[in-house]
């Protein structure tokens, strides 16, 4: 009983500060630690009598108990939701995770090294009181000090220094202080030869700035640099240490020496640049709008914003619905609308973790004792570098492109903001008026006729597969009563992907007759023999072309699966080439190696 009442406070404690079961990094122990929970109610019969119902009360009584001590808990309408997600995938991978475990204990003769325990844990996702208690055998003692060791020894390799800044001036900075003046002068303090194209001289650094280079998960601006009269395009602006790199499109003429000290005149492209600030500021309120809508466990886990889109990666328990999509983007564009002020300026760290606690850090903790804040009025603060609009009304709108699960526990929002939103309004209204051209329809009717389109397509697809899997069993047929214990067949299909899903079912029978075939169509050549002694790899050098690499896949055993029953079928061949070759060659080499031709 303790280890319920300890094990669930600790998961309501750390679900509530924003933390998420998952299978990666620190969300792996509290999967581990809530499904333990659950193995632990079952194993004594406490679930029939506490149930789903009895849980959440629980955690509930959990709150009310430590509310005496750190105050009333806010309102988290999502945490039930999560609480009972992970039972059902506690409950519904359960059996498959344990046919994985009970291999494993076959292959071990059921005895579990340290590195098997680890390896059924965070592989399979299997807890260790699970293993223990399929496999009979104890936990073992140092288990969890192992696990923490490995994870404390996995570090991240040290990011490649390519030039040397050290002995130079900071460069001053213009883009905080001018934002949206496109030009300036400066003076070139050294040129550095390009090490990534091959020692070009086309790397200047001047000492001051308005080019912001690329941080902040933004992209770098790109403009002009006009040099002893000829205008040079920057394609690139990167910082080492305090120092800025503007990377120009191609080398300088002169010695290096020439340079050093003369002014120039600098351009931004200011364009490009309000694209990228829009898509930053959006990134801002993007975030903002899915904690509204989605819930307080929702943290930034990572971000990138380019001139075509920018992505929000954040912490969310399953991947977004339609209808949360379009709940977030209806938020974000609610936020635009409301032209809330953007106030930005660097504040002492301490004062600013005072006043907003580390809701700032979204983007990493930042170094130093002082913070960028970047300060959207009722809406979200962040310590943040990157270009950012004066109000969230000059964003524009916002349009939600797709969203994508990216791992255990992680969403990537895909999203454009201002022109962008333009150009995609557009090309979908195009793409709309051209359907509604094609099939001679009112817009109202799009939805109603392209559902009945792909319902129709659907069966069409259907009954020819089921076409092809009945020409596969005569041919197979023919093949196995037959007379030739190697027939090639002319095949007409695109990919081998009805091969791969019917052939399973007649290996026995190959095997049984000591019988092979193939199929050779344009782009590909599928195999299936009752032996494992035909030479693919030689077949494949006879009909490659020159200049052109096949792509051999081959295997030895098969698993046949009939309803639940699963067959391992050994000392068999299949394999597939996949490539471009010359079919009539192909055949032709076949035939004369014994081939009979169906």
């Amino acid at each position: 009983m303790y280890i319920i009442l300890d094990h669930t406070r600790t998961v309501m404690m750390v679900v509530t500060d924003g933390s998420l079961p998952s299978n990666v990094g620190g969300g792996s122990n509290i999967r581990n630690i809530i499904r333990r929970v659950f193995a632990v109610l079952k194993k004594n019969n406490w679930w029939d009598k506490l149930g789903m119902d009895g849980l959440l009360q629980l955690f509930q009584e959990h709150k009310n108990d430590l509310a005496k001590l750190y105050g009333p808990f806010g309102e988290y309408k999502s945490f039930d939701q999560i609480i009972k997600q992970e039972y059902e995938r506690w409950a519904k991978t359960d059996d498959d995770k344990k046919v994985k475990l009970e291999k494993l204990l076959k292959q071990k003769n059921n005895q579990l090294s340290i590195d098997d325990w680890i390896f059924a844990m965070s592989t399979h996702g299997i807890p260790a009181d699970t293993i223990s208690q399929i496999s009979k055998l104890p936990i073992p003692g140092n288990l969890y000090a192992e696990l923490a060791d490995r994870a404390a020894r996995i570090t991240k390799a040290p990011e490649a220094i390519l030039y040397n800044t050290v002995h130079l001036p900071e460069t001053t900075n213009l883009y905080y202080q001018t934002p949206k003046d496109g030009k300036f002068q400066a003076k070139i303090v050294t040129i550095f030869n390009n090490v990534q194209q091959q020692n070009i001289p086309n790397i200047v650094i001047l000492n001051q700035s308005a080019f912001y280079p690329f941080g902040g998960g933004q992209d770098y601006d790109q403009g002009w640099l006009t040099i002893s009269g000829e205008r040079y395009s920057v394609n690139n602006v990167q910082k080492v240490g305090k120092v800025v790199l503007h990377i120009l499109e191609k080398p300088l003429p002169n010695a290096v020496d020439t340079y050093v000290g003369q002014e120039v005149l600098a351009e931004i492209d200011l364009e490009r640049r309000s694209i990228l600030r829009n898509h930053h500021t959006a990134t801002h309120i993007v975030f903002a709008a899915c904690r509204r809508v989605l819930g307080p466990h929702v943290w930034q886990n990572g971000a990138h914003k380019s001139v075509n889109n920018a992505h929000l990666d954040i912490t969310h328990f399953a991947p977004l619905t339609k209808e949360q999509e379009q709940a977030i983007e209806n938020e974000v564009n609610k936020i635009i609308l409301s032209a809330k002020q953007i106030n930005k300026g660097f504040m002492n760290k301490a004062d600013a973790e005072k006043e907003y606690g580390f809701r700032l850090y979204q983007g990493g903790i930042v170094p130093g004792n002082e913070l960028r804040v970047v300060n959207i009025d009722g809406v979200d603060v962040e310590a943040c570098c990157g270009t950012h609009c004066d109000s969230t009304s000059e964003v524009g709108w916002v349009r939600i492109l797709k969203t994508q699960k990216l791992q255990d526990g992680v969403v990537r929002l895909y999203y454009v903001a201002g022109v962008k939103t333009i150009e995609v309004l557009n090309s979908e209204g195009e793409m709309i008026n051209q359907l509604v051209k094609l099939w001679s329809i009112s817009k109202n009717q799009l939805v109603e006729e392209g559902s009945k389109i792909f319902q129709e397509k659907k069966h069409f697809e259907s009954a020819y597969n089921q076409i092809k899997a009945e020409l596969i069993k005569s041919q197979m047929k023919y093949v196995i009563d037959g007379p030739n214990q190697r027939t090639v067949i002319n095949s007409n299909e695109p990919n081998p992907t009805a091969y791969f899903s019917e052939i399973g079912k007649y290996i026995q029978q190959l095997k049984d007759s000591k019988k092979g075939l193939l199929f050779v169509a344009e782009t590909f050549i599928y195999g299936a023999f009752g032996e494992s002694n035909f030479n693919v790899e030689e077949l494949s050098k006879q009909i490659e072309e020159e200049g052109q690499q096949l792509k051999v896949n081959k295997q030895n055993k098969i698993s046949v699966k009939d309803g639940k029953k699963t067959t391992q079928v050994n000392d068999v061949l299949t394999f597939s080439i996949l490539g471009k070759f010359n079919k009539n060659k192909a055949l032709k080499y076949l035939k004369e190696q014994g081939f009979a031709q169906f």
